[in-house]
């Protein structure tokens, strides 16, 4: 899985994979983990994901180069299975109450700033969001892709995510 991530991404690591009791008691906590999350950590932990040096990104008319961008650091099986009970257990969704998360929210990976990334059906739209962590809850998510092995497989939504909250071009990474 690690070899199969979009060419413009750089995977680094720096724990072993994942123990089978540990992805065993995560899938059967939280059985609708991603069967894409459990093969990348299956493979290793502690997995950092870049985008690589000269990766061009266009916006609004003006080219950027960047260099070595975080994208995500996913997080272990456990951590991942802890924060979704939490989740789960104190009912800890959006900000704005009269939209409406269904389902578990799975945080599963977290950016080099204050964001968390959260697979969750919200307002009606599953998939990959990305939110900044405010105190006990969650601010409003930005939907980034359908799916994690979209946007770590085919590069699906490396635009919206290279925006900040307000829409901007790329938040804390710079130029």
């Amino acid at each position: 899985m690690l070899t199969q991530l979009n060419p413009i991404y750089r995977a680094t690591y720096t724990e072993e994979p994942a123990s089978l009791s540990d992805l065993a008691l995560l899938k059967a906590e939280v059985p609708e983990i991603p069967a894409y999350y459990l093969g990348l950590v299956s493979e290793a932990t502690d997995i950092y994901v870049k985008v690589k040096k000269e990766f061009i990104h266009r916006d609004e008319g003006d080219r950027y180069i960047l260099s070595d961008v975080p994208v995500i650091q996913l997080m272990n099986p456990i951590y991942c299975m802890e924060n979704t009970k939490y989740l789960r257990e104190n009912r800890i969704s959006s900000t704005y109450p009269d939209v409406q998360v269904t389902g578990d929210m799975i945080p599963f990976g977290i950016d080099g700033g204050d964001n968390v990334f959260i697979l969750m059906d919200y307002d009606r739209k599953p998939g990959l969001y990305i939110s900044p962590i405010a105190g006990v809850g969650f601010d409003e998510p930005i939907w980034i892709a359908p799916s994690l092995k979209d946007f770590l497989a085919d590069a699906v939504g490396i635009d919206v995510y290279l925006r900040d909250e307000y829409g901007h071009r790329i938040s804390q990474h710079g130029r």
